[in-house]
């Protein structure tokens, strides 16, 4: 008996986009597809949005961020790993492209298997409180949409690639591995080849599972500054969750091991009261990464 799925006839949509997805998946290229919903976004190498994506940030900005109804993408060139930019500012005229102005929001779709190196990373190893936040993909992205429209940006969001090392990325755009630049130096070279080479990043960072959004604008995408763009939106609809960061561990002979759970209590209430206090809507919870209860008998 054949099975039902299979009886359905797919659409002349559907089987156009079927045929598009295997032709990467044999002969992969840069590439990215518009967003059913969203005429101004652009799902970049596959990208399937999530429920929600997730951002670390200090609290500091994370009240910066409610004050002022604000995201803020910077410019790639603020990245600390130079590996991420080395396309940046590349002269594509061979290619006969004209490289736009962008700016980038990084958030991570993986709150599970990164967790204890994004507290590390992200939060300025510990010099001033962490939070987590989610956002509701949805919400965020129909409001970038909206504001893609007034000030003519178009929006790309991708996974990171973590399929090279060092060396082929230096390489990358040499004839010395021939399959890895045909991946992203095509002709015609467009935006996704671009924001392609602007998600590459060494396989050692693979666990962070990184989600990248860019706004692109051929010029005057930044206004009032050169690095760093405020993007209003109505923020509260938009962050459903904050996960506050632990308190790290003390080591076994930092004299104050004795009021580690006293210490770590006081912290975690004293910034759910002051999250909630600027956000009564969203859920506050309290990371529990370095909780565990020591087992004194089996």
């Amino acid at each position: 008996m054949v099975n039902s799925m299979y009886k359905k006839k797919l659409s002349e949509k559907d089987l156009i986009k079927l045929t598009e997805t295997l032709s990467h998946l044999v002969d992969p290229k840069a590439y990215s597809e518009r967003h059913e919903k969203f005429e101004n976004i652009f799902l970049l190498n596959g990208y399937k949005e999530p429920k929600y994506l997730y951002k670390y940030i200090t609290y500091s900005s994370f009240v910066q961020y409610i004050e002022k109804n604000i995201l803020v993408f910077v410019s790639p060139i603020l990245w600390p790993d130079p590996f991420e930019y080395r396309f940046l500012n590349t002269d594509y005229t061979a290619y006969n492209y004209n490289r736009p102005e962008i700016a980038c929001m990084c958030t991570t779709e993986n709150t599970q298997e990164n967790e204890d190196a994004a507290w590390k990373i992200y939060i300025n190893n510990q010099k001033e409180k962490g939070l987590r936040i989610s956002l509701n993909t949805e919400n965020l992205l129909s409001q970038l949409n909206e504001l893609a429209k007034e000030r003519s940006f178009k929006i790309y969001i991708g996974k990171m690639i973590y399929d090279f090392g060092r060396n082929e990325i230096e390489e990358l755009h040499t004839d010395k591995f021939p399959s890895f630049k045909e991946q992203f130096f095509t002709f015609p070279f467009t935006n996704d080849n671009y924001l392609s080479l602007m998600c590459l990043k060494r396989v050692s960072f693979q666990y962070e599972s990184e989600i990248r959004i860019f706004l692109v604008k051929e010029i005057g995408l930044y206004e009032t500054s050169k690095n760093t763009i405020s993007i209003p939106l109505d923020i509260k609809s938009i962050i459903k969750r904050v996960v506050i960061a632990p308190l790290p561990p003390y080591d076994y002979l930092d004299p104050r091991q004795s009021e580690y759970k006293q210490y770590d209590e006081l912290e975690r209430k004293s910034f759910y009261r002051k999250i909630k206090k600027i956000l009564p809507s969203c859920e506050v919870y309290s990371s529990t990464l370095y909780k565990c209860d020591l087992l004194e008998k089996a």
